[in-house]
């Protein structure tokens, strides 16, 4: 039996719930896209419905509400990582590795079918063929240091410059949730 992150996780921000679901295939493909881009505003709101997307994001609009880009970017990366079943950056690592031809071509070679995962099978595909990528055991364990390193940006140092930079990357983000990707109950 495959152990697997949860299809439900409820998150509170400031006292109020937000229910992240799992996406119906192939949103899981899209979120794993979402993640290898770091994009996570995309990986987050694929989770949400519409209202609690709404809800979530509209916060930042509101100039006498506390919740600010760093924080969403906080609550986001632990939400999609309880989803993912793997830090977030450890996601990032594996996901941008397996985003190539390389990984389509090994995907076909294993009959795995990346529309119709789920994204913790997604990520373990990603894991599986970066080891099969590692000639030798010191290359495995060269593979293993650099997938679980700490992340280099665990809390940023000069948050308002952080935020004036990534400022663009959540308008850029937002503009592109005009394309939905598949939300809970979605058929595929």
């Amino acid at each position: 039996m495959a152990f697997a992150a949860p299809s439900t996780v409820v998150i509170t921000v400031d006292g109020e719930p937000y229910t992240l679901r799992a996406p119906a295939p192939p949103g899981p493909a899209r979120v794993a896209d979402a993640v290898a881009a770091e994009d996570w505003v995309s990986a987050l709101a694929a989770y949400l419905d519409e209202d609690d997307t709404a809800r979530l994001f509209g916060r930042l609009g509101d100039p006498w509400d506390a919740l600010d880009l760093p924080d969403l970017w906080r609550i986001a990366r632990g939400a999609v990582a309880e989803m993912l079943g793997v830090e977030w950056h450890v996601g990032v690592r594996l996901l941008s590795r397996a985003s190539g031809l390389g990984f389509a071509a090994w995907a076909a070679k294993h009959a795995f079918d990346c529309e119709s995962a789920s994204l913790p099978r997604i990520v373990g595909a990603a894991l599986a063929y970066a080891v099969d990528g590692c000639a030798d055991e010191r290359a495995l364990r060269r593979l293993e240091a650099e997938l679980w390193a700490p992340p280099p940006y665990d809390s940023p140092e000069d948050e308002a410059a952080w935020a004036e930079g990534e400022a663009a990357s959540f308008a850029a983000a937002s503009a592109a949730l005009s394309r939905p990707l598949p939300r809970p109950g979605d058929a595929a």
